[in-house]
């Protein structure tokens, strides 16, 4: 988020546990500097949005879905998905035309 903020790119980063995941939660927030939310069978967001375990869902200023894009599938150790993920995050920001 650091770096995007560094290119003029206004985006808010946030994780969702998953439900029955909540006993590594205090060790993976400790570990990174994303807001995280808990769901909750209430919130049934995994379900809602069919997520995927390192599913990255996009959405624009409305909230409205634009793209998923999943971090096992494509490592962001490989510099063209780091790219590209990016290129994502940059369109998502963009006002629409």
């Amino acid at each position: 988020a650091a770096e995007l903020a560094d290119m003029g790119v206004d985006v808010q980063i946030a994780s969702i546990n998953k439900i029955d995941a909540e006993s590594g939660a205090d060790s993976l927030t400790s570990d990174m500097n994303l807001p995280m939310v808990q769901d909750t069978e209430e919130l049934g967001v995994w379900t809602e949005w069919d997520a995927a375990w390192r599913d990255v869902h996009l959405v624009d200023a409305d909230n409205v879905y634009i793209s998923t894009y999943n971090l096992t599938e494509y490592n962001l150790g490989v510099a063209e998905n780091y790219e590209t993920l990016k290129a994502m995050f940059v369109a998502a920001a963009e006002p629409a035309r």
